[in-house]
């Protein structure tokens, strides 16, 4: 079977950059991303000059009306949603410090993480929903659909505020990503990222326990369809039995562009609802009415497996005394959440105890944002002695791989290579072995030999 794939998570904060409070007028992108240059936190703009490489491992990009800041993608393991949260706090600090003039305004934060079980589910399927229709791989879809009937309240409470315009679940290719609000409270941001990574992992594993009890491949319980090609595939339903409460009447409404799924917007719309009474929300379950936080504790105990393997001592400390109302959740409290409105360098003063300047200075990135790192700088990558030269220059970032031009030249043999016909495309469980090799490797030629290795199954014949 060989070792799983690395697995990772990341968050990105979409801001709105005003010219002043209640103003529509919105900061040029290319000036802001001039002051990130300036202040060193962008080495040079890129050549889209919508997308930026910063020097923490992240990336910077317009969307739309937004500006938004990506974490570097940051590696799943016991206490990696601390790790998630610095980089979080890294990107706002920069926000902030480029903001100078402006009036900067969250808007939405979206929680990625990358899958393990879906995987293997590689065919592309599509439905309508509210007539329009839904594209995605079947073991996104499905799981989708689960989470909104299942943990879907929970989520709504962790993830949104009193003022929330919504929440949806996209799908993404090999990662699936939750949509909520813009979240200033890093405790509960912590809490909540923990308890998100441990649920998504703990329905990996009932899908694996599914399987393994119908004597199925994964390949195969992932790719079951129903009576025609048409349908979707059944085992959503296998995994609902499995699941210890589910919200009854819960209606899907499909979301822009086609990549998921949201709660349907009717007068029974339990979001809405948890959005007006916060946890005293009641819901209708197959046991009858629950309380979103009744709903909460009965996931904290069926999922204590993966918690006690992610979260630390004290984010389940946390979570249980949101769970018992000893802590208050975002979701509780009216108005606007301190900090969502004209966010300013005294919100990292108050996270961190220091400058937005002195926390950017003294925040090291770890794992593959060291590689994205080494991607952001101007000069590219060069290894040569007398022998030989070779040159990598990083050409695109995302959740899947990393692009570069590589050339190569023996000056012995006059062996050359130039990529701008083949670009290298690393992969993303690949990233851990190529930072290794550019960290430990001087020799361009053997340095060569492990790139064609590392990268044999994007171009390499």
């Amino acid at each position: 079977m060989g070792d799983k794939p690395k697995l990772f998570v990341g968050v990105e904060d979409e801001m709105f950059f005003k010219e002043r409070k209640g103003s529509r007028k919105l900061a040029d992108f290319d000036a802001l991303v001039e002051r990130m240059v300036k202040i060193g936190s962008l080495k040079k703009e890129s050549s889209s000059n919508r997308a930026e490489w910063n020097l923490w491992g992240g990336i910077v990009y317009q969307d739309g009306y937004t500006v938004e800041h990506a974490t570097p993608l940051i590696e799943i393991g016991k206490g990696c949603a601390k790790n998630l949260v610095d980089a979080v706090l890294m990107q706002r600090a920069n926000a902030i410090r480029v903001s100078r003039g402006y009036f900067l305004e969250g808007w939405s934060s979206h929680y990625n993480i990358t899958l393990q079980t879906i995987l293997t589910g590689k065919e592309s399927i599509s439905e309508t929903i509210d007539n329009e229709a839904i594209f995605g791989r079947k073991g996104e879809l499905e799981l989708a659909k689960v989470l909104i009937q299942t943990l879907g309240p929970v989520y709504v409470a962790l993830f949104l505020n009193k003022k929330s315009s919504g929440f949806m679940y996209r799908v993404r290719d090999e990662r699936f990503e939750l949509c909520g609000d813009y979240l200033p409270n890093t405790k509960q941001l912590e809490a909540a990222t923990a308890f998100f990574i441990a649920s998504i992992r703990g329905m990996e594993s009932l899908i694996e326990k599914i399987a393994k009890n119908g004597g199925e491949t994964l390949q195969e319980i992932v790719n079951e369809v129903g009576d025609t090609p048409s349908q979707l595939p059944d085992y959503s339903e296998k995994i609902m039995r499995e699941m210890p409460i589910k919200v009854k009447n819960v209606m899907l409404r499909s979301i822009r562009r086609g990549n998921g799924y949201g709660v349907s917007r009717n007068a029974n719309d339990y979001e809405k609802e948890i959005v007006r009474r916060g946890t005293n929300a009641e819901l209708k379950t197959n046991h009858g009415q629950k309380k979103v936080l009744d709903i909460f504790k009965i996931y904290l105990d069926f999922f204590k497996k993966e918690l006690n393997e992610i979260a630390t001592e004290d984010e389940l400390k946390l979570l249980h005394d949101y769970a018992e109302k000893k802590q208050t959740l975002t979701i509780d409290k009216g108005g606007w959440p301190k900090h969502y409105k004209g966010i300013n360098a005294s919100y990292i003063r108050e996270e961190t105890k220091k400058s937005c300047k002195a926390f950017m200075n003294q925040y090291k990135p770890m794992g593959v944002a060291e590689l994205f790192i080494e991607c952001a700088k101007d000069e590219g990558i060069t290894i040569k002695d007398e022998t030989a030269e070779l040159l990598l220059e990083p050409q695109f970032i995302d959740w899947e791989q990393i692009s570069f031009n590589l050339s190569f030249k023996d000056k012995l043999t006059n062996e050359c290579f130039d990529s701008k016909k083949n670009t290298v495309y690393v992969k993303r469980d690949k990233m851990a072995d190529f930072l290794s090799l550019i960290k430990n490797e001087k020799n361009p030629k053997k340095f060569y030999e492990s790139v064609k290795k590392i990268c044999k199954d994007s171009f390499w014949e």
